[in-house]
């Protein structure tokens, strides 16, 4: 019996320690601020939002808010699998087909929170932001320039990005479409 308590106990203590000291990351945007948290840091970037769109692919729905923050264009997508789906656990594979990158360089990458610079097919970089903490769900947000990159990240991380020219957006680069999510395996159904 004693035994028994003991070993109760310590499996309580081991969830409560685990829950102290886990604590996970997290991309969210709320009025009108992009809020980054990563364990007790947290990082909150104003912006002015012009103009909210939704889409939806083949299983998938993206809420896309097109943001401005001294005439610098980013994006912040949520993307929802519908109910019998969910995606890839290889997050970088998403990115990778989502954006068409040639390469992508992570930076940091904390309890489902990745910071990391997407290299394009043309050569452009993109500084990107992606919260995958849930597999029906992921967020994005790119298109920061390289001095409001580095900082968030080093606030976060204390990290640090390459200093290369980054791409100006004038639309959103994440290209989602049925061939990607179906053929090229962003998504798949629950019961594979």
């Amino acid at each position: 019996m004693i035994k028994n308590i003991i070993i109760l106990l310590v499996f309580v203590l081991a969830i409560v320690l685990l829950n102290r000291y886990y604590q996970q990351s997290s991309l969210n945007f709320k009025d009108d601020t992009v809020i980054l948290k990563v364990k007790e840091k947290t990082v909150r970037l104003n912006y002015s939002a012009i103009k909210p769109t939704s889409e939806h692919f083949s299983n998938v729905n993206i809420l896309r808010k097109e943001l401005t923050m001294e005439k610098v264009k980013t994006y912040f997508e949520v993307a929802t699998a519908e109910s019998l789906y969910e995606f890839n656990s290889n997050t970088n594979h998403v990115i990778s087909t989502l954006f068409e990158a040639k390469e992508l360089k992570n930076v940091f990458s904390i309890n489902g929170l990745t910071a990391m610079q997407v290299v394009l097919e043309n050569g452009d970089l993109l500084n990107l932001f992606i919260d995958d903490n849930d597999m029906k769900e992921i967020k994005l947000f790119y298109g920061l320039s390289n001095t409001l990159f580095n900082s968030t990240i080093k606030e976060l991380a204390g990290s640090s990005a390459v200093e290369n020219e980054v791409v100006n957006l004038s639309e959103p680069m994440a290209k989602w479409s049925v061939k990607h999510n179906d053929i090229d395996g962003i998504i798949g159904s629950i019961d594979h």
